[in-house]
């Protein structure tokens, strides 16, 4: 009986070192084998989801090491290179949103109502110095009638409250610095699909709405009876905007759609040498009668080169 409690307190001793041994190998096969494989696999010349290029190594000096320069590029480098970053990104952000529940990560949004997007808040200063720029437009201009719309960003649609632009206040600006100016509320017709899920500019398919952009801004300028809503979809296949690289959660592509048609948009197609014969024949016409500050420098004739002499440029 001795002898058999002996053998047991041996195989208590040396099973959490067997573990021990077997985690620390375990880990250091992962580590060793990313390592091995981030100094293998090549660098990618663009990252694409961003739409920027990686960050390049750092020119290592001994002032750049003692200044801490150098570790903190370095650290850039590694970060953009470092093998599935993408997949990487996009585990931190579902983590972010759906496990820790937190409202943002690294300034980015997402609602459902109105999908990504980064919310700024509202700069008092630049919507002042844009209603100056507008007061000096009506001066100059006292003619014609002059509209401005102050368009939010799409957290004014959110679903929940969103720290972005405050329309409220920009209304109040603006109406102060441009007294008399016609004004078109476009918030009001405008809803959170009116744009893109993935980007911050507006989804061109929902101008032809009954009651959106076009019929707002037609009823104010009074050119709804002119406005030629025949016009025809075409798709331009589909896309992630800005915000679906920048915030790296797995979003659905927006689809993209132009339009042609219409009495406003139909131009002939002309080939390369008629327009050719049009440029020339307005310069004969007309060239004498522009002034030369803006016709620019008279031009030395253009000497053809004999065919049997090379081009010195080609041998570059």
């Amino acid at each position: 009986m001795k002898n058999k409690t002996k053998k047991n307190k041996k195989h208590k001793k040396t099973r959490p070192a067997a573990k021990s041994v077997l985690t620390l190998a375990v880990f250091a096969l992962v580590l060793g084998g990313a390592f091995v494989f981030n100094i293998i696999a090549p660098n990618p010349e663009t990252l694409q989801s961003e739409r920027r290029k990686p960050a390049a190594f750092p020119k290592f000096s001994a002032d750049a090491v003692i200044s801490g320069s150098f570790m903190n590029a370095f650290g850039k480098y590694a970060a953009d290179n470092f093998i599935f970053r993408d997949e990487l990104r996009t585990i931190r952000a579902v983590s972010v949103f759906n496990v820790f529940m937190q409202t943002d990560k690294s300034g980015l949004y997402y609602d459902k109502n109105v999908g990504a997007g980064k919310f700024d808040k509202l700069n008092e200063s630049a919507v002042r110095k844009t209603a100056e720029k507008i007061k000096k437009l009506c001066e100059f201009f006292p003619g014609p009638d002059i509209y401005f719309a102050a368009v939010p960003d799409k957290s004014y649609y959110a679903e929940r409250y969103l720290p972005g632009f405050d329309l409220d206040r920009a209304l109040e600006i603006l109406n102060e610095g441009l007294p008399g100016v016609n004004f078109i509320d476009l918030a009001a017709v405008m809803t959170g699909k009116d744009y893109y899920r993935t980007d911050i500019h507006w989804d061109q398919a929902r101008f032809l709405r009954a009651g959106g952009i076009l019929d707002a801004l037609g009823a104010a300028m009074g050119f709804s009876d002119r406005l030629d809503k025949n016009l025809a979809p075409n798709s331009a296949g589909d896309f992630h905007g800005v915000y679906a690289g920048q915030l790296a959660l797995p979003l659905e592509r927006d689809p993209m759609t132009y339009f042609t048609g219409g009495r406003h948009t139909r131009r002939r197609e002309r080939r390369y040498g008629a327009c050719r014969q049009d440029r020339q024949k307005f310069h004969r016409q007309y060239s004498r009668d522009i002034p030369r500050r803006i016709r620019g420098p008279a031009r030395a004739p253009v000497r053809q080169r004999p065919d049997d002499v090379p081009d010195e440029r080609d041998n570059k």
